[in-house]
């Protein structure tokens, strides 16, 4: 039996679930990180780096899965033939775009 093609929001979602499991990747290289340094080892530098990143691979996750819960709202109100949803759609993607981080 076919499977239906993945939609768009299921790829965001798809982003947003890879992007969470980054994040706790980060979160246990920092617990890492805190077991070399309560052995004598200093890694300042990699440390920031790491949270950097996760916080970066966090709000990615969180965008992600926003941006395809507002595909799906847009769908649901009749896809891009609603002008109003549509509309609202891009509105909602430019304000998800912009809560994106500039810089790791």
């Amino acid at each position: 039996m076919d499977q239906p093609a993945p939609t768009y929001s299921d790829r965001l979602r798809k982003i947003a679930a890879m992007a969470a499991q980054s994040e706790l990747r980060h979160r246990a290289m920092g617990e890492l990180i805190d077991e070399l340094e309560a052995k004598g080892l200093t890694m300042t530098e990699f440390r920031e780096m790491n949270e950097r990143a996760g916080r970066f691979i966090g709000h990615v996750s969180a965008v992600n899965a926003a941006q395809a819960i507002a595909y799906d709202d847009m769908l649901a109100a009749g896809g891009p033939e609603n002008s109003r949803a549509y509309v609202e759609y891009e509105a909602t993607s430019r304000r998800n775009a912009a809560l994106l981080p500039q810089e790791i």
